[in-house]
């Protein structure tokens, strides 16, 4: 199973330049029958704002992602977590700056 960070602009719910070609990836790896661990990857300075606010962007954002793959054919339910626990399940490492707002699984 691949894993794949998805970093987004900060405080939007675009995604950055850096992971423009994740949802291409995860369909590409689903042909080779392979999984696919994705994170998304929050802004520290995001940590700061109000736990709502925070939340319901990780929210727009999976929204965001889920129809970007929906783009290239990927339909998936979703699985959210945040802080320590997405860390402790998502085996990639992490990046300085950027700790896990949620994660997703894609299974071919």
């Amino acid at each position: 199973m691949t894993s794949l960070d998805v970093v987004f602009e900060e405080n939007n719910t675009r995604i950055a330049q850096q992971s423009a070609t994740a949802a291409e990836t995860v369909a590409t790896r689903l042909r080779a029958g392979q999984g696919v661990r994705m994170a998304l990857l929050a802004r520290e300075n995001e940590n700061d704002q109000n736990p709502a606010r925070r939340d319901a962007l990780t929210d727009e954002r999976l929204q965001a992602l889920r129809a970007e793959l929906a783009q290239h054919g990927i339909r998936l339910a979703r699985c959210r977590c945040c802080g320590a626990h997405a860390r402790r399940h998502h085996r990639a490492p992490l990046r300085r700056g950027l700790p896990p707002a949620a994660r997703l699984q894609v299974k071919p």
